[in-house]
Order: C-alpha cells, then sequence, then structure tokens
C-alpha cells in the first residue's frame, strides 16, 4: 500500500513509501544521449566523406603524429544540442585500418568551443586505439575494451586510458547553454569515424544501445529503508516535526 507519494526535483523523480520502503525512480525520464553523425560536421579540407556503403563515415586524407591537429584542414566541427543539463561521457564508433597501431589515434577538444589547430593545450591525444574497444552488440561499452583493427567499434573515449593517451574528459552542460560547438581533430591516416555520441555519466550503454540511439541504463534506484514504528521516518513525524518551526508554519499555504 502507498502511503506517501512526493514529486520533485524538477520533475524528474518520485519518491513512494511503499510497505516500509523509500523508493527514489524516474517518472519523467529525459533524453540520455545525442548522437553525432560524423558526416554531419564542418569537415575541413582534408577530409574525406566515404558514402559508398554503409556506414557513411569520415577519414583523413593525410598523416601526422604531433600533439594537435596542425592545421585547420585536420579538423571537423559539430554544433550539438544536448537534451538536457549534465555531465557527459563521450562514445566513438571507429574502424582503425590495417596498419593498426600507425592507424590508431586522434584528437578531440579539450573542452567545448573552437579550438586552436596548433595548439597541443587544446586537444586531448586518444592513442592505441588498435587494441581497444567493443563490438558484441551486449558488451557495456565502458574501460578500455579489447577490440582489434579492421572492425567497426565503439570506444568510450571519456574512459580510455592506456598510458598512452592524455587524460580522458567528461563534458559538463548547463541548462542555459545546451548547445554547444565540438571539434574533433585528425592524426594518423587510416582511422574511420562512423559516429560519436554523448551519453550521460552514471548511465551504462551497451553496442546495440549505441548503434541505435538507444536510452542506456539508467545508475540503480536509490532506495532506503522506513520503520513506519518509528514516527520521526514516516512522514507524519517529519511533517509533524516541521510544524514547530514557526518560520514554516508561517510560510507553509497548507497549515490551516
Amino acid at each position: 500500500m502507498i502511503k506517501s507519494c512526493a514529486r520533485f526535483s524538477r520533475n524528474v523523480c518520485q519518491v513512494l513509501i511503499v510497505s516500509g520502503a523509500c523508493v527514489l525512480g524516474a517518472w519523467a525520464a529525459e533524453a540520455s544521449s545525442v548522437t553525432v553523425e560524423a558526416e554531419s560536421g564542418v569537415l575541413g579540407a582534408d577530409w574525406a566523406v566515404n558514402s559508398s556503403g554503409s556506414p557513411v563515415f569520415i577519414a583523413i586524407g593525410s598523416n601526422n603524429t604531433g600533439g594537435n591537429p596542425s592545421s585547420a584542414s585536420r579538423v571537423a566541427t559539430y554544433e550539438v544540442v544536448f537534451p538536457a543539463a549534465g555531465t557527459y561521457e563521450l562514445y566513438a564508433r571507429i574502424r582503425v585500418g590495417s596498419a593498426a597501431f600507425d592507424d590508431d589515434s586522434l584528437f578531440y577538444g579539450n573542452g567545448f568551443g573552437n579550438k586552436s589547430p596548433t595548439s597541443d593545450g587544446d586537444w586531448i591525444l586518444v592513442n592505441g586505439l588498435a587494441s581497444a574497444g567493443f563490438t558484441a552488440s551486449g558488451s557495456t561499452v565502458a574501460g578500455v575494451g579489447s577490440a582489434g583493427s579492421q572492425v567497426w567499434k565503439w570506444v568510450n573515449l571519456s574512459h580510455f586510458t592506456n598510458g598512452v593517451s592524455e587524460s580522458p574528459l567528461t563534458f559538463s552542460v548547463s541548462a542555459d547553454a545546451l548547445a554547444r560547438t565540438f571539434q574533433i581533430g585528425a592524426r594518423e591516416d587510416g582511422l574511420e569515424i562512423d559516429k560519436l555520441v554523448f551519453g550521460l555519466a552514471g548511465y551504462s550503454f551497451t553496442v546495440a544501445e549505441l548503434d541505435a540511439g538507444g536510452p542506456g541504463t539508467p545508475p540503480p534506484t536509490p532506495s532506503v529503508t522506513i520503520d513506519p514504528s518509528r514516527m520521526h521516518q514516516t512522514i507524519e513525524g517529519f511533517g509533524g516535526a516541521i510544524a514547530f518551526y514557526n518560520g514554516w508554519v508561517r510560510a507553509h499555504p497548507y497549515k490551516n
């Protein structure tokens, strides 16, 4: 039997006290991810779009092994509209070429906004993708993974720490700035990029969910145990205690 129900936190949660258990659960779900097709951005002149089959992807036509893209012609720019405020992790669907560890690096922007193509500090280097990622549809894309080259695979770039790459980032989005500019930069040729996904941190996403742009799995629902025999743990006891706070009594519209 439901004893009490309260909704709070910008209409995204509910509190139910059911048979002595207090459960927090989503009741007005918001989108948890946004997908960006790699070819949809403003691409520098050295990028090429391959649309001869499925998927459509982009690849770079020049090689570089430095600490930045080196030229605006090797940068791709995207305008991303996020569904809600929050902290997001960055995922990429990629294929590493036949040269394996000579085809397996890229850059992404050190935060949102337009970056200098010649400044190392503006970019996060990701290297060693030849032995990373996930391909099985039911696999959760978290951590580094171990997929090889010449296969389409998903990598969580916000989890990618292999001793070679720079420290990864998550991306914070505020409610008053949901539209953000994001950039990636090319490094070695031979790396093909199909799409990017920003997924809410704390959610888990399988390969199949990322392929489909699915919602992912939210964090476990928190709960606490309520002992209804202890008045101070019940809504009635909580409300009674607050009622003795004079300021609250004067302000509360339902005190009568």
